[in-house]
């Protein structure tokens, strides 16, 4: 099976649009306990499909507990190639922490020992077979350094905590200016 009819069969089991909710004007952001509005983003759109790819690959739901899980596997995995992700990626965790640590920690770790499609173009994503696309993600832990893994866990973590007053702010202060 290819990627994109996989995909395609996610998104039909899933609470999104057959586009992944690209094309609203504004997506609702986990930060804590509370969504909060945030506008869709160009540079958003472009990151959407593949972290909807990682949710289908790695299985994590779109709950707040499975976007938190998804946030820290694609912070784990170093997703720094589209800066936006990990902006996006700490409100989701920031809920996690709340709620699941422990799963947080885990998705972290798994995360350490994977790689993230973010470097690879979509169309020869959506053109792979299923088994190709899994056997990139998911490698070996061989080579690790779990020192830096735990540092790197604690700085995120970290952040997600202090990004929950941040997000908050903008929230509140986005949601007064477009509810007039």
């Amino acid at each position: 099976m290819l990627v994109k009819e996989k995909l395609q069969e996610y998104y039909e089991n899933s609470p999104f649009n057959e586009d992944g909710d690209i094309n609203k004007d504004t997506i609702l952001l986990y930060a804590g306990p509370y969504l909060i509005p945030m506008p869709n983003s160009g540079i958003r759109r472009e990151a959407i499909p593949y972290h909807d790819l990682h949710h289908m690959f790695t299985g994590y739901s779109n709950s707040r507990i499975g976007e938190g899980e998804v946030g820290a596997w694609e912070l784990g995995s170093n997703c720094w190639q589209r800066p936006i992700t990990v902006f996006l990626n700490l409100g989701g965790v920031s809920t996690g922490l709340l709620y699941s640590p422990y799963r947080m920690y885990k998705a972290f770790l798994r995360g350490c020992s994977s790689k993230n499609l973010y470097s690879l173009p979509l169309n020869k994503i959506y053109t792979s077979n299923v088994p190709e696309i899994e056997s990139y993600l998911f490698i070996s832990s061989k080579g690790n350094n779990k020192f830096l893994n735990y540092l790197s866990l604690l700085s995120y973590f970290g952040l997600a905590a202090l990004a929950i007053p941040f997000l908050l702010v903008w929230g509140w202060v986005y949601a007064k200016t477009h509810n007039k």
